[in-house]
């Protein structure tokens, strides 16, 4: 029995420091994530305002070092604001590390 293949595991911890509310991106340093990536989102402190820990977010990527999150609902299934690109605003930073995992 195989465990298959060309599947990946990425985690990315993101500190307050690489979420901007004012262009509602994500900065990581070579994130690694393609557009249309769906990832979970968690946290060790409090959630971004405007997120939540039960959606799943598809990948809107503006270059190797920015993206933007679309909610596309708890089972990821929800391809309404997918097909708009219209990501999520951002409210807040939040506290502790912001967790994106795909």
């Amino acid at each position: 029995m195989s465990g298959g293949s060309g599947y990946q595991h990425r985690k990315l911890r993101v500190s307050s420091s690489g979420i901007s509310t004012e262009f509602d991106t994500i900065s990581v340093k070579n994130h690694g994530f393609s557009n249309g990536d769906i990832v979970e989102y968690s946290t060790t402190g409090d959630v971004i305002s405007g997120l939540s820990t039960s959606n799943r977010y598809s990948i809107l990527k503006l270059d190797s070092d920015r993206f933007r999150l679309v909610d596309v609902g708890i089972a990821g299934t929800v391809t309404t604001d997918l097909t708009r690109s219209k990501y999520r605003k951002l409210n807040s930073v939040g506290t502790g590390y912001q967790i994106f995992k795909y």
